[in-house]
């Protein structure tokens, strides 16, 4: 069983890296390979978080637990922020406080935490769908059924809030999604469900020579004979068929690397450190490497842009893996990021409570 976990905590570890890289200035260099990665990034991440997802534990305490883990955090660091507005006397507090309550990632400062609101939606509402239609003792036919239905729910229901218009005291507003993302809760829900139901076989991954030679086949062709792409914090899932062909032969693909990686002791722990902090990776990240960014650009020619990108990269990833390390320390701090019953240091932040490929964009 510990290899098992090794192979899908390497895999988190692969996908909030994957996630980070989306947001750095190395995905506009290579951006043939950030949009061809797009393709799986965060169908990967809810996938992740639904191999563990149990609806066993009563509701409040269910709702409870994932609202420590998902919501309180969330809201301690765009609080902060909020604050440090307030403070400076900047103007736009009203607008700030707003944009935190909506939810989404046009609304907030740091966007990567647009997906901290999205997973918990998504927890919320897999727990009344597994607990509603007891679906984990349907069928696997009805079960496969029950994820296509909701892919083609989640692609007209996203389509339906994509650019709406609100009128509001005379004033007309374009939505930015609805809020906490629940326009986008179908499609996430059907990779996480997709997470759920395979949780066994994930757990017990074994690669197929012959079925990764043909998922290879199926992910390349999508990227370079069609215009598919997912950017799920964009509402962009542009042909739907092969955007979920490619999401799908792309988690294999994740998965045979993880499993892979899972067996070479080094490599292993490297993906697992940055899999358990994946938290504050995704909390923080994406200011780190914007204000690094910043001042290379500032200070350091255009021409070294790859080399100033990788090490604004490394550092916005690796940082965070202290953050954890302090906060899990401070008694102040550790209540605002781990669940009170689990807020002791040493404990490690289980990624299947996070990201998940928020993107932030993505």
């Amino acid at each position: 069983m510990r290899n098992r976990i090794d192979l899908i905590d390497v895999a988190k570890g692969m996908s909030i890296l994957l996630v980070a890289f989306h947001h750095s200035q190395l995905a506009s260099q290579y951006s043939g390979l950030s949009s061809a990665m797009g393709l799986f990034r965060m169908p990967l991440f809810f996938f992740l978080s639904g191999v563990f997802f149990k609806a066993l534990a009563p509701p409040g305490e269910f709702i409870a637990h994932k609202t420590q883990a998902l919501i309180k955090p969330y809201f301690a660091t765009l609080g902060l922020l909020l604050l440090t507005t307030i403070l400076l006397g900047r103007d736009g507090v009203l607008g700030e406080a707003f944009g935190i309550l909506y939810g989404t990632g046009d609304t907030i400062r740091w966007t990567p935490m647009w997906f901290l609101t999205m997973l918990w939606v998504l927890f919320m509402g897999s727990y009344l769908l597994v607990r509603w239609l007891r679906l984990d003792a349907r069928s696997a036919m009805l079960q496969s059924l029950v994820l296509i239905v909701m892919l083609l729910v989640g692609v007209v229901w996203m389509d339906l809030f994509r650019g709406a218009e609100v009128r509001v005291f005379n004033q007309t507003y374009i939505l930015p999604g609805l809020p906490f993302n629940v326009d986008l809760i179908f499609i996430s829900m059907a990779y996480f469900m997709l997470g759920h139901f395979l949780s066994g076989r994930v757990k017990a991954f074994a690669p197929n020579p012959w079925l990764l030679t043909g998922m290879m086949v199926v992910f390349f062709s999508i990227v370079l004979f069609s215009d598919a792409a997912v950017d799920l914090n964009r509402r962009i899932y542009r042909e739907p068929v092969q955007a979920t062909l490619g999401a799908l032969s792309g988690i294999y693909l994740v998965l045979t690397s993880a499993y892979l990686i899972s067996r070479v002791s080094r490599i292993k722990a490297f993906f697992k450190a940055f899999g358990s902090a994946s938290l504050f990776i995704l909390i923080f990240h994406y200011v780190l490497m914007a204000k690094l960014q910043s001042g290379f650009d500032r200070w350091i020619s255009a021409d070294w842009i790859l080399l100033t990108a990788t090490i604004s990269y490394a550092f916005s990833v690796s940082f965070p893996l202290f953050i954890k390390r302090v906060i899990e320390r401070n008694r102040f701090l550790r209540p605002l990021y781990f669940p009170v019953k689990q807020a002791q240091p040493g404990n490690a932040v289980r990624a299947d409570t996070v990201p998940a490929d928020k993107s932030p964009s993505g």
